[in-house]
């Protein structure tokens, strides 16, 4: 059986009765087709589970003798695995877990239907490398059909991301130094007066009594 894999509208289709469709960034339940974001919602916790024994046996895996959390570790029992975005383990940081729950979703799916060849409809080339390496690995057939991905309104903030990382240093360190000169002039701090304090503080926990009296206390630094 062939599997058409749509991530945006099809520009043609296999010929033939033998073909199922699934959805790989949208569908819903009225439209009869099968989407594997709703796959992944659906077995949410089964994958969860999964991708948590997966990240905990990485960090066991032993490297010359040591683990790879023991192999990074800096200070004592401080390691650098725990400040990898594998250990966080966190969506909004590394959005590419919930690629990792579809593609697990897509595998179960091709093996739970005896798909013996997928074809991608998709303008992600990385999504494209990968499914190929693994139909390569399962000795199932592959085809990408790429689609024109749609191009949205560049933003200030994606134009600056686009420059090279040596630029972006240089515009950032210029950026905060020219904050902190107006930070520093806005308090009337002189560099030359070895006795002059500012200190930034956060609001809650404020005396509202004291402030009403004019006198600016805050509960949050204690008795400093």
């Amino acid at each position: 059986m062939t599997l058409l894999i749509l991530d945006g509208p099809p520009e043609s289709s296999p010929q033939g009765g033998n073909t199922a469709v699934v959805q790989w960034s949208g569908g819903d339940r009225s439209d009869g087709e099968p989407s594997l974001p709703l796959m992944v919602e659906e077995h949410a916790v089964q994958l969860r589970a999964e991708f948590l024994s997966w990240v905990y046996e990485l960090g066991e895996y032993r490297l010359g003798g040591q683990t790879l959390r023991e192999a990074l570790q800096i200070d004592g029992n401080c390691s650098l695995w725990w400040s990898t975005l594998l250990a966080e383990k966190s969506p909004q940081k590394c959005p590419a877990i919930y690629t990792v729950f579809k593609l697990r979703m897509l595998e179960r799916f091709v093996t739970a239907n005896a798909v013996t060849e997928l074809w991608l409809h998709s303008p992600d080339r990385k999504l494209a490398e990968t499914i190929s390496l693994w139909c390569r690995s399962s000795q199932r057939a592959f085809k990408w059909t790429r689609l024109r991905p749609s191009r949205p309104r560049r933003t200030l903030r994606d134009r600056f991301d686009a420059l090279p990382h040596l630029l972006q240093a240089a515009f950032g360190l210029g950026r905060r130094l020219y904050r902190r000169a107006r930070a520093g002039a806005a308090a009337g701090v002189s560099s030359h007066d070895p006795d002059a304090i500012t200190v930034v503080s956060y609001f809650p926990n404020i005396d509202m009594r004291a402030f009403r009296q004019g006198r600016f206390l805050s509960n949050y630094w204690g008795s400093l």
